[in-house]
C-alpha cells in the first residue's frame, strides 16, 4: 500500500496522521505506522463528533450506531485500536509485523475514501448541477 497516492481534500488532521503511518510502514517502524493509524482513527471520530479521548471503542461504536461506519468497517476499526494499543504500551507482546500493518494501513486507506468520498460525490454534484448553466460550459471539471 505504500506506493498508494493519498486523496488530496482530505482534512489536515487525517491526512497527515495517514501521511507519516505511510512513511514510518516504509522504513519498517510498524510500532509507530500504528500509532499513527490510531491517531487516524481518534481524528476520524474528532471530525463527526464522537470524540471525547476517553473510550475509543465508546466513540466507533457511536459511529457505528449513528450509520457513518457500518459493521465491517466498525470490526475493523476494534482491530486497529487493538494492534494500535499494543504498540503503543508496554505488553508482551509489542511486535507490530509487517502483514497486519500493512493491512492495517489499507484498511485507512478504504476507511478514508469510505467517509470523505461522499462529499467529494456532493461537490462534484453541486458543481454540475445546482451551479448556473454559464459555469458548466468550459468550466472546471469535477476530477
Amino acid at each position: 500500500y505504500p506506493e498508494q497516492d493519498f486523496p488530496t481534500d482530505l482534512p489536515e488532521t487525517v491526512l497527515e496522521p495517514l501521511k507519516k503511518a505511510k512513511r514510518f510502514y516504509i522504513s519498517r517502524d510498524y510500532e509507530e505506522c500504528m500509532v499513527n493509524c490510531g491517531k487516524v482513527v481518534e481524528a476520524v471520530c474528532q471530525l463527526f463528533g464522537t470524540f471525547r479521548g476517553k473510550n475509543i471503542y465508546e466513540e466507533l461504536r457511536e459511529l457505528k450506531e449513528r450509520k457513518i461506519i457500518d459493521d465491517t468497517m466498525f470490526k475493523w476499526s476494534l482491530e486497529l485500536k487493538e494492534k494500535r494499543n499494543k504498540s503503543a504500551h508496554i505488553s508482551q507482546d509489542t511486535e507490530s509485523d509487517d502483514v497486519t500493518t500493512e493491512y492495517m494501513l489499507a484498511f485507512l486507506f478504504e476507511l478514508c475514501r469510505y467517509l470523505f468520498a461522499n462529499k467529494r460525490i456532493e461537490r462534484m454534484y453541486d458543481n454540475l448541477f445546482k451551479q448556473p448553466p454559464y459555469f458548466r460550459r468550459g468550466g472546471p471539471t469535477p476530477f
